[in-house]
């Protein structure tokens, strides 16, 4: 890794979208370190220098966009946002940005969701439930609970969020900021008429 980490930025970046592109579109198992390789400009050969497997790149690649959205989401002050809706609207907008920036990482992070792979089954079952631990973590610290109706409960609200989000991203593609744009606009459209309908009318 040593060699990979000494590139310069841009060049990293090349390795990393082409191959964030490519198992975001193929899955592990059919994943070419050649058609990578070729897509960032380097030969296959470069591929097992800097990462010495297939598997170690993808788990490279998994680390790296949890830290870069951990660091993201590090910007926010929870005492500052106790609003459960504008908790999400916020992290969404946080994630849409910094796929803004690498736009071959929405389909990557979604594919690892159904990725069934024996080689990576296992691991990438830790991974997840880290995942969701700090999802959880920066949806429910500190959020004011008592805006709910009695009868919803909030976990439930963001099982629903996150389900609603995979399948949306899972049956999309997205070639343009102006995708991403309408994502936006009718994932916060969703939220409006959740909350319209699981707070108390005195929190509206």
């Amino acid at each position: 890794m040593e060699a990979f980490l000494a590139l310069p930025e841009e060049k990293q970046n090349a390795v990393v979208d082409a191959a964030m592109l490519h198992f975001g579109k193929m899955g592990y198992k059919k994943a070419s370190a050649r058609d990578i390789a070729t897509a960032a400009g380097i030969s296959k050969g470069m591929i097992f220098h800097y990462f010495g497997s297939k598997k170690n790149m993808y788990f490279y690649l998994i680390d790296l966009a949890f830290q870069e959205l951990i660091q993201a989401f590090a910007q926010i002050q929870f005492d500052q946002v106790t609003d459960f809706f504008d908790r999400i609207e916020t992290g969404t907008k946080i994630k849409l940005d910094l796929i803004r920036k690498r736009p071959a990482m929405l389909n990557f992070l979604t594919s690892i969701y159904f990725e069934t792979d024996p080689e990576v089954a296992e691991e990438l079952s830790a991974r997840m439930e880290t995942g969701a631990a700090f999802q959880n973590n920066f949806v429910f610290t500190e959020i004011d609970r008592k805006k709910f109706k009695e009868t919803v409960d909030p976990e439930l609200v963001l099982t629903i969020l996150v389900k609603y989000a995979e399948g949306y991203v899972s049956g999309a593609s997205f070639q343009s900021a102006a995708d991403l744009d309408s994502m936006e606009q009718e994932f916060l459209a969703c939220l409006k008429m959740m909350k319209a309908n699981f707070y108390k009318e005195e929190y509206l």
